[in-house]
């Protein structure tokens, strides 16, 4: 068995735990082998022997003599961290097993050896608060991340201890270190001279941070830099390459997403597929059996900061950017059609990469492609529960960036849903104006959907009197809209138009024409399975 995972995740404390408990499984012992000092991998059957205690005959292969002498027993080897020398351990390995059939392998690596017989186990980082319950102190307390940084913070500094006022923060360091007990180990040293919220304050400097660890512990233990560059040390030049580019994306991921983004020299699908078998990149299923993958955050920052070192961040933060502003538009018209589900899923799954695409295009003054991906996310977070809030702020910021931009629907589009916002929160005298700016450009610009929506919104949202701001009361608006859409002959938003007209119907005190509107606003949203 080989316990893979990323480095300082635990595979070697692990494996000595395991390897302690089966002491008296074997009639000839445990034995470790420590493989991390060793460089060339020539000498891995020796450095095997050596600490068997075996010693090679004269004219005789160590490894012949080492095969000789685990014929007869019965013990276990642990083989601990292989990945500098992956070849020289499978073919050692592979020699054992098929000779010694007494012999047993635990080897820890940050990939498998990939021989026959083996079985891969990802050590996972340990568990985290999750972020979307609340931070009491009885679920912080539980978990084994924090229990590990108030264990070792406790050693360093007697004083500290876990209370309600520092567990939202340490919960926080604590994610935000994936888990990683190395790093958390780190992080809790520095609490001998910082307080919780200082820590967390410079995890964007992580490598700069997180150093110090014990004197007696391999160099590369001693810092999170050192243990991050010797995984990268390890990497092919196109494997690099890839990671290094991948630090573009937030959250998860998909191949079609790094194929478009990263334009990889070499085949994306096996440099990636190399880059998760070394344990540099976690692969998923995600929403609706989509295979997805992710960068854990301590890695991401690594790579950031060797992409920013080669020059090419710009580069692949714009194309980022414009892959997911293609997307969120291709995604848009399903979100109205039978399919809504399955798209909203994978809306939700590509949400962070999403929101890292605003942010690029609002830094950047790109003020159209922004309003472009605000309309495109007009339904999922108007209608599914996607925090309002943040589209409007993202409309605002957009809105106010001085720039010059003729009339289209998609700013017309940006205007409404601003006016939405500042209707939700009160703000009449913004709302009516917004409206009203929303309703003229619509119009100037010919397009016969946005108008609709316009018109509907407005309708619904516009105040106590529309009549007083466009000449045209509730009634006439939603008319007008119902119209439009019919022309456009547009099923989900003639469903919608239908629906309001009903609700209208009904508060004026007629309920037939009520029913009649909403028996066929019901039909005809049901023809397009519109759930809502």
């Amino acid at each position: 068995m080989t316990l893979t995972g990323t480095g300082g995740c635990g595979k070697t404390r692990l494996a000595l735990q395991v390897a302690e408990g089966l002491i008296d499984s074997y009639s000839d012992g445990v034995w470790l082998v420590e493989l991390a000092p060793l460089a060339d991998a020539a000498l891995v059957p020796d450095v095997v022997a050596s600490a068997l205690g075996v010693r090679g005959g004269p004219g005789q292969p160590i490894q012949a003599t080492l095969l000789s002498f685990l014929r007869s027993r019965q013990l276990l080897l642990l083989l601990d961290n292989c990945e500098h020398l992956i070849e020289a351990c499978a073919r050692t390995s592979d020699a054992i097993l098929r000779s010694c059939s007494g012999v047993r392998i635990l080897a820890t690596s940050r990939e498998a050896l990939g021989i026959a017989g083996e079985v891969s186990y990802r050590v996972p980082s340990l568990s985290v608060p999750p972020v979307d319950r609340s931070t009491r102190l009885s679920e912080v307390a539980a978990s084994e991340a924090i229990q590990l940084f108030v264990d070792r913070g406790r050693a360093i500094h007697p004083g500290f201890s876990l209370s309600e006022q520092n567990a939202p923060i340490i919960a926080q360091i604590c994610r935000r270190l994936d888990g990683i007990p190395l790093a958390i180990e780190l992080a809790a040293a520095r609490v001998r001279t910082m307080s919780a919220e200082q820590i967390a304050a410079r995890l964007d400097e992580r490598f700069r941070l997180l150093t110090g660890g014990s004197r007696t512990a391999l160099p590369r233990q001693q810092t999170l830099a050192a243990l991050v560059e010797r995984s990268y040390d390890l990497l092919s030049a196109p494997e690099r390459t890839l990671f290094d580019r991948l630090s573009v994306f937030s959250g998860s991921f998909t191949l079609a997403a790094v194929e478009a983004v990263c334009a990889a020299e070499e085949n994306t699908l096996d440099v990636l597929s190399n880059l998760a078998s070394k344990s540099l990149v976690v692969a998923e299923s995600g929403a609706g059996g989509v295979d997805c993958y992710h960068l854990l955050e301590t890695l991401r920052q690594y790579g950031r900061e060797r992409l920013e070192l080669a020059g090419g961040a710009e580069t692949y933060h714009r194309c980022h950017a414009a892959y997911y502003l293609r997307l969120a538009e291709e995604i848009q018209p399903y979100l109205m059609r039978p399919e809504q589900l399955t798209y909203l899923a994978r809306l939700n799954l590509e949400w962070d990469n999403i929101r890292a695409a605003m942010r690029w295009f609002l830094d950047h003054g790109a003020v159209d492609e922004g309003l472009r991906l605000a309309a495109a996310l007009e339904f999922p977070i108007w209608y599914r529960g996607i925090d309002t809030r943040e589209g409007h702020v993202w409309r605002s910021e957009l809105l106010s960036i001085p720039v010059v931009i003729s009339p289209s629907a998609t700013r017309a589009n940006a205007l409404l849903q601003t006016a939405l916002a500042a209707s939700s929160i009160g703000d009449i005298a913004e709302t009516r104006r917004l409206f009203g700016e929303a309703l003229l450009m619509a119009r100037q610009v010919g397009d016969d959907r946005v108008t609709a929506w316009v018109m509907h919104r407005t309708s619904r949202f516009g105040g106590p009197d529309p009549e007083k701001w466009y000449g045209a009361n509730q009634w006439q608006l939603a008319e007008r809209s119902l119209a439009l859409y019919r022309v456009a002959d547009d099923s989900w938003g003639i469903a919608i138009a239908l629906g309001w007209l009903g609700n209208l119907s009904f508060h004026r005190g007629d309920s037939g024409q009520a029913r009649l509107l909403l028996s066929e606003a019901l039909t005809t949203a049901r023809s397009v399975r519109e759930r809502h």
